[in-house]
């Protein structure tokens, strides 16, 4: 079966709300652009067309919550996922993630280049 053929077939059996919350999850990563931690979700819903996504980071102590909700069109997954991550950004989640670093990783020297 050539390529073409199974991406016709896949695109057949694909459920395009559910593909664009994926989407939506890839293109949202975390400020520091990979550390994973139980402190920072993100959380898309699609209904139909729409698609809808809240994401938030927490400080260790708890103290600090920040949010953004972010809603567009399922053919938006991506923009909204990165739309929603800078403005976590722009709100100081890479000060808080860069607060992680000191209680997980302390004492450790860890090589954060690509």
């Amino acid at each position: 079966m050539s390529h073409k053929k199974v991406l016709e077939l896949l695109r057949s059996i694909e459920d395009p709300p559910t593909r664009a919350q994926a989407d939506l999850k890839r293109t949202c990563p975390s400020p520091g652009r990979g550390l994973q931690s139980p402190h920072r979700g993100t959380a898309p819903r699609a209904n139909r067309d729409s698609l809808r996504v809240a994401g938030c980071i927490l400080s260790n102590d708890g103290k600090t919550r920040l949010e953004s909700k972010k809603s567009g069109n399922i053919k938006e997954a991506t923009g909204l996922g990165r739309a929603a991550a800078e403005e976590l950004i722009s709100k100081g989640a890479k000060k808080i993630e860069e607060s992680w670093r000191s209680v997980y990783y302390a004492g450790v020297e860890i090589d954060w280049t690509p």
